[in-house]
């Protein structure tokens, strides 16, 4: 489990001042200075959450987060402004930011969005990796089954080789519309399903 966290704001002085509050509670917090820089530090790294500014230069608070909820879409975020306008602020909420805090930040505030809604993912993220781990247990169990039904499946061919065997079976494939390569495409639809 992580417990760091991102802060984004075009503000020097408001990153710094989060991530000393955030350290003192035990936090590692890392920086960005715009939405280009926090989705590619997202892409390097897992973080239990995100305090994105709304307005930034670059890429804005706003053109981040539907992005960041698009390609992360368990990872908690809490929006900062300065400026509480009623159509922002329901945008926000509607495309999945859990809060929105106003400037000036409170440092206890801060903690308390911290505890509030960053431990709760960090606690959800334990089920999510073992639930990760269970499915990909029981794909490896469903292909090694494949793999020994493939080589069965082969080693039938082989034991009959003569012509109007195979002629014989190639006829009740040809019968159904299915090609070889379509038939195996078959057998291995429900890997596809697994690994979505």
């Amino acid at each position: 489990m992580t417990n760091r966290i991102l802060v984004v704001s075009g503000e020097s002085d408001i990153r710094n001042h989060i991530k000393l509050v955030l350290t003192k509670s035990g936090y590692a917090v890392e920086t960005a200075c715009d939405g280009l820089e926090a989705l590619r530090q997202l892409e390097r790294a897992v973080y239990a959450g995100m305090l994105l500014e709304i307005h930034m230069p670059e890429m804005n608070g706003l053109e981040t987060l539907p992005q960041a909820r698009r390609l992360y879409p368990s990872l908690p975020i809490v929006m900062m402004t300065g400026n509480p306008k009623k159509e922002i602020l329901d945008q926000v909420l509607a495309e999945g930011a859990k809060e929105v805090l106003f400037y000036p930040l409170e440092p206890e505030r801060v903690q308390q969005v911290a505890e509030l809604w960053f431990e709760v993912a960090q606690a959800g993220n334990g089920c999510v990796s073992r639930m990760i781990h269970a499915r990909r247990r029981l794909f490896l169990a469903l292909l090694g089954v494949v793999a020994f039904t493939l080589w069965v499946f082969q080693f039938t061919f082989r034991k009959f080789e003569t012509v109007a065997v195979r002629a014989r079976i190639h006829r009740r494939i040809a019968f159904h519309g299915l090609r070889e390569r379509e038939l195996f495409k078959i057998l291995l639809f429900p890997f596809n399903i697994l690994l979505m």
